[in-house]
């Protein structure tokens, strides 16, 4: 069965990046509401977003993580189901549950269950950590450099 589980997680994944992409690309485009200042050199909320994950977090940092999930979430939403089971069979939640919960392979019908175990939170916050900051950790322009300097 290792190779049905290769599938499903590359097929999550791909779908995960082109999530962070797209949240990514609409953060970039944010430049009203900045908390950086006029006389900073960051352009968009994404640079200080990438800025807080790399150097600190302000006092701002609980509104950012709200707002990213809330656009991470818009577009969990708009998945199919088989999407969005094969990245909510990712996160730790899923591990948790199946480890404890082998019953399910065995006695249970695994699409039923999967309809109603899939929690939107546990893919939006898996999309969140693994793909978004991940990649916050990791991005740098000139301005940011700047900044940073």
């Amino acid at each position: 069965m290792e190779y049905q589980e290769k599938i499903i997680s590359s097929l999550a994944d791909r779908q995960c990046k082109w999530i962070c992409q797209k949240t990514i690309r609409f953060l970039q485009k944010m430049t009203e509401g900045m908390q950086s200042g006029e006389d900073s050199p960051l352009e968009s909320l994404w640079d200080e977003i990438c800025v807080q994950i790399q150097f600190e977090q302000s006092m701002f940092w609980d509104f950012y993580l709200d707002y990213i999930q809330a656009i991470i979430a818009q577009e969990v939403k708009k998945l199919d189901a088989p999407t969005t089971q094969a990245i909510w069979l990712q996160t730790d939640a899923a591990d948790e549950f199946l480890f404890r919960h082998e019953e399910y392979e065995e006695d249970g019908d695994p699409d039923e269950a999967l309809e109603w175990l899939c929690d939107e939170d546990d893919i939006t916050n898996y999309i969140l950590n693994n793909y978004v900051l991940s990649k916050a950790a990791d991005w740098t322009n000139a301005k940011i450099e700047k900044y940073l300097g």
